[in-house]
């Protein structure tokens, strides 16, 4: 495989983190200068992007583009996995990860790691977890 295909299917990771929230617990709008990942691995919750909320159970999944305004909500208590990223290496854009709402006059989206045009889906992309029984 030619190393420009490479690049293609091969996010570049940057940050990793995992975090337990309790129920009511409002994560604050922000704005991130890369890509998110997010996983539920537990628990009901909301996350809201630009104004439109989506319902996050156990196994729902979505991708959040850079400079866009979102927050999450725990309805109970939730588990979340997420993995910042940009598609394409060598960018050179210093690691900052996201500015909350009280700085967002301050947010420098020159600086973002912006979706390139050859990614075949429109985002925010969401997967929500589909219900399902475990037969033995």
């Amino acid at each position: 495989m030619h190393n420009y295909q490479l690049k293609l299917i091969n996010p570049v990771p940057s940050l990793l983190w995992h975090g337990v929230f309790e129920a009511g617990h409002v994560e604050a709008n922000r704005r991130l200068y890369n890509h998110e990942f997010v996983f539920f691995s537990k628990g009901e919750g909301r996350i809201i992007i630009e104004g439109q909320v989506f319902k996050c159970s156990p196994g729902s999944m979505i991708i959040i583009p850079p400079d866009v305004v979102h927050c999450t909500i725990a309805d109970t208590q939730i588990e979340r996995w997420c993995l910042h990223f940009d598609w394409e290496p060598g960018n050179n854009v210093p690691y900052l990860p996201y500015e909350y709402s009280d700085s967002l006059s301050t947010f420098d989206s020159k600086q973002c790691n912006m979706t390139p045009e050859w990614v075949p889906y429109s985002l925010p992309l969401i997967r929500m977890a589909l219900d399902y029984e475990i037969l033995d």
